[in-house]
């Protein structure tokens, strides 16, 4: 199993400036599908009371200041500052592959890691929850008081070195029903993950985080994600280091694999395309920083 090294994610930190201007896509219409990161919470927040000037809102009048200094005064507002940013993370078995370029889960750190110290320079409150078979439940890590959690969701995917089925129902709907669960600000969330299936909870469940936040999907792939060589027989071994020998020189066998691959791509590109989901894929290979910042903007 290879897993991320906590001294070859510190670096991205330096990288993640990179990314820190994604804030500044504006979007007055959090639903409109573009990127805005400083979202304003659920609403406004007071801040002074002051003299009423030609211009200001009736309704803003303070009748209690007013009545008490015989001139008319006004409440002034501001907009909440606070934006929050999600992260849905795939860490389950599926995530140990790739025939080239780097394994999916070693890509999935640094993305992560990426969007975390992006988040953390843009001073955004970061939420990150991540999934996999491997994992009992979801495993949640939440900003508090403002305190940095990088090293600890950094620590947490470095640390991860048992891929044995733990719970088979743990998995990407599971990590969206955590989230909405307890999603109350508006925001960004970033899901990422391989070998997305659609169904009607899935749909569901991104229908109602949708209403409340951007939504970006990225999903790693690799080449022998989306077609098989005729390369006969081959051999391998899965997480549970059962042996699995399979025959590549059926020509109807690899036509029949690559369908399957572009259908779920051609579903899932639909649901996105439905509900206002912004949907890139990053294959194994890729520039993990580069394909970030097209995928982003």
């Amino acid at each position: 199993m290879l897993t991320p090294k906590l001294e070859d994610l510190l670096p991205l930190k330096a990288q993640a400036k990179a990314l820190k201007n994604y804030s500044k896509i504006a979007s007055h219409d959090s639903l409109s599908g573009n990127l805005k990161t400083k979202l304003k919470g659920q609403g406004l927040e007071f801040h002074q009371v002051r003299q009423y000037v030609a211009g200001d809102e009736i309704r803003n009048i303070d009748w209690r200041v007013t009545a008490r200094t015989g001139k008319a005064h006004v409440k002034e507002f501001i907009e909440e500052k606070e934006s929050n940013i999600d992260i849905i993370c795939e860490v389950g078995p599926n995530m140990q592959f790739a025939s080239h370029g780097k394994f999916k889960y070693l890509l999935a750190a640094e993305i992560v890691a990426l969007l975390g110290f992006a988040a953390e320079q843009n001073k955004e409150s970061l939420t990150s929850i991540f999934f996999g078979e491997n994992l009992a439940e979801p495993k949640v890590i939440r900003q508090k008081n403002q305190k940095s959690i990088i090293l600890q969701i950094l620590n947490f995917l470095c640390l991860q070195k048992d891929m044995k089925l733990s719970n088979a129902n743990n998995n990407l709907l599971t990590a969206l029903k955590a989230l909405n669960s307890g999603a109350k600000k508006q925001g960004v969330c970033f899901i990422i993950a391989t070998n997305i299936e659609v169904s009607k909870e899935l749909q569901l469940e991104l229908q109602k985080l949708r209403l409340k936040k951007q939504v970006f999907i990225i999903q790693l792939i690799d080449n022998l994600d989306k077609d098989l060589p005729a390369a006969g027989k081959i051999s391998f071994s899965d997480y549970n280091n059962r042996k699995i020998t399979i025959d590549l020189s059926d020509k109807k066998a690899r036509s029949s694999y690559k369908s399957a691959f572009n259908q779920r791509l051609k579903a899932l590109e639909k649901l996105c395309s439905e509900l206002g989901v912004k949907l890139f894929n990053i294959n194994t290979t890729d520039d993990v920083l580069k394909s970030l910042v097209l995928g982003i903007k």
